[in-house]
């Protein structure tokens, strides 16, 4: 009987103990991710959606839950973004009842930065990032923490602060070491390769090139095992993009073929026109000029056979017209710019007519529902609530276009930072208030000529450079003799100035971006020479080294650290603008030109050097 019962209470004690267990875990056995990933890449819906519903009716509870993240990304592909918010709320609601709320909820903490990432609302980005990262390291959710990095690290990457973007490819680098082997190690060594690139830019260093090198590789031997061409395909981006930069073109030229070679096993569809432009591209830099227009015939079938209006097509068009203008093709680099430019406009008309449509749609839906509501109700509230929804589409309709315009705003920024700081407007008045000196005194009517012609010389140069990207250094010499003689005359017996330069260098042909000296000799002459006691001095260089154009600037001012305390923001943000033209100017060309600005060693003053590409007018 005593053993009986002892029995009894055992089973008792087991059934609790299994059903405590149960109730405790909040992780998903059942769901094969790399089933699932593969039906959202080849957009299988019948047979994703049933997977979706065995999940969804299994009795782990959790995998109902878990369930939405498969969904959300599966309508993230086809940009159904309405939807994607739509069950992330849905998600929320349902782990919000469960006994695993507080560790389930960070799936919904990174839906959310995920949605508010390609939404573009980079402060909501922000607030629901930080919340996932904390949350997922706090139940030591590896992959999400993972996914939350990946996300906040694109917003800094927006915005240019190199120190975050260093510390977070670090962390990621970091969480991914310490993940167990699975199908999606491929994809986070992917992701960590092409981020790789962001380090080489701020720091130069070829040893990060080999690093991307050494990262695809991994990921190539990762998706080997699981048959994964999408992410071998990836990784060979990574390799020929390392060998690009180290300017090793043979090398990624070879790579570029692989590339071509696997993007066609990819089981998904795919344009793959984009994937033969680093192909292109390596064989202008080899100078094999007639592989390359074999090459651009190739993209231009592809994007013709794959025609789809976006922007990616639009991209393409640009492609083919730089590759034209490169092997010299002229009438035709033209002809497609100018397909880039109707297609470009017809997908901001096109983006316009659908959201019209569609709030026209959500005005007869919310119209017809209201009829059914009303129709025992008196006529006169009928047409209240008929002119209530006119207002509320008005109403969305200025909301929309608010939208739109932050939207513009927001690509056309950069550039519009560079053209509003082409030159500082207190030296346009300053200058004019000393011609009225001039005018004042009847001797000197030809020095009050010559001066006005500078002048306006300037102003011309000033807006035009709005319009002129590149400029010829002899140019850019009469521009800055111009400019510091006024100076002088602006503010007399304050400083001298000197430019020199090689003589071996055509200096009528090579180019150089307009206005990119002026901000650094405008520093050192409102904030390096205030306040001194001695003689200013300026001196330009202008020289070549191999491949590059080098710069020299040196004044003889207070320096660098009393004059970022006085000046902060206007050091700052001329600094920022050289930054950004120069950014620009390596994104478009593909080249490594940089700056560096410091205290004179020897002597008083700042030294910054200047090193751009050899480029011809030509």
């Amino acid at each position: 009987m005593i053993f009986k019962r002892l029995v009894y209470v055992l089973g008792f004690l087991l059934f609790i103990w299994h059903h405590q267990g149960y109730a405790q875990d909040c992780t998903c056995k059942i769901a094969n991710e790399q089933y699932i990933d593969s039906l959202i890449n080849v957009g299988d819906s019948l047979k994703f959606y049933q997977t979706i519903e065995q999940l969804k009716q299994s009795k782990n509870i959790v995998c109902a839950a878990i369930a939405y993240d498969y969904e959300i990304n599966f309508w993230s592909t086809k940009l159904q973004f309405e939807k994607v918010l739509e069950l992330i709320k849905k998600q929320e609601k349902f782990i919000g009842a469960l006994e695993c709320k507080e560790q389930l909820n960070v799936h919904t903490l990174v839906n959310y930065t995920w949605y508010y990432k390609i939404t573009s609302n980079y402060e909501m980005l922000s607030y629901y990032g930080f919340r996932a990262l904390k949350s997922a390291e706090d139940f030591k959710e590896k992959e999400l923490e993972l996914e939350a990095c990946k996300y906040l690290l694109s917003m800094f990457i927006l915005q240019n602060q190199d120190d975050k973007i260093t510390e977070y490819i670090t962390r990621g680098e970091n969480i991914i070491k310490s993940l167990p082997p699975s199908f999606k190690l491929a994809t986070h060594y992917n992701w960590l390769g092409f981020n790789k690139e962001q380090i080489f830019f701020q720091t130069k260093n070829e040893k990060v090139l080999d690093t991307m090198i050494f990262i695809a590789e991994k990921a190539i031997t990762i998706a080997r095992q699981y048959n994964d061409m999408l992410n071998i395909t990836n990784a060979f981006r990574i390799k020929e993009t390392a060998h690009y930069h180290n300017q090793e073109y043979n090398l990624s030229s070879q790579n570029s073929d692989s590339i071509l070679y696997y993007a066609r096993l990819i089981s998904s569809p795919k344009n793959i026109a984009p994937l033969f432009i680093n192909k292109a591209w390596n064989l202008v830099e080899l100078k094999k000029n007639m592989d390359a227009r074999m090459i651009i015939d190739s993209i231009i079938y592809y994007n013709d056979q794959n025609f789809k209006p976006n922007i990616q097509t639009a991209n393409v068009y640009f492609e083919i017209s730089q590759l034209y203008e490169e092997i010299h093709e002229k009438e035709l680099a033209f002809d497609y710019f100018k397909k880039y430019n109707n297609l470009k406009d017809s997908l901001f008309s096109m983006e316009r007519s659908e959201k019209i449509n569609e709030l026209e749609q959500k005005y007869f839906k919310e119209k017809n529902e209201k009829k059914i509501q009303q129709l025992s109700w008196q006529r006169k509230l009928f047409i209240f609530g008929i002119l209530l929804s006119a207002f509320l589409i008005t109403s969305l309709l200025f909301l929309y276009q608010r939208q739109k315009l932050k939207h513009k705003t927001k690509i056309l920024e950069t550039e519009q930072r560079l053209n509003r700081a082409r030159m500082n407007p207190h030296f346009f008045f300053n200058a004019l208030s000393s011609f009225q000196y001039f005018i004042l005194k009847d001797d000197n009517k030809e020095t009050l000529a010559s001066n006005l012609s500078k002048f306006s010389h300037i102003m011309r140069e000033t807006l035009e450079s709005t319009y002129k990207e590149f400029v010829t250094i002899e140019q850019e010499i009469t521009f800055l003799e111009e400019y510091l003689s006024l100076q002088q005359i602006r503010i007399p017996n304050q400083f001298d100035y000197t430019i020199q330069y090689d003589e071996s260098m055509p200096i009528d042909e090579l180019q150089i971006p307009s206005m990119i000296l002026q901000p650094f000799i405008e520093n050192s002459i409102e904030h390096g020479f205030k306040g001194i006691e001695y003689k200013g001095k300026i001196s330009i260089y202008f020289f070549q080294e191999e491949k590059d154009i080098i710069i020299k600037i040196q004044d003889n001012g207070k320096g660098l650290t009393e004059t970022i305390n006085k000046a902060e923001d206007h050091i700052s943000r001329a600094n920022q603008i050289i930054k950004e033209r120069i950014y620009l100017l390596n994104l478009k060309l593909k080249t490594r030109a940089h700056f560096n600005i410091e205290n004179n060693k020897k002597d008083k003053g700042v030294n910054v050097s200047i090193t751009l590409p050899e480029l011809y007018d030509n």
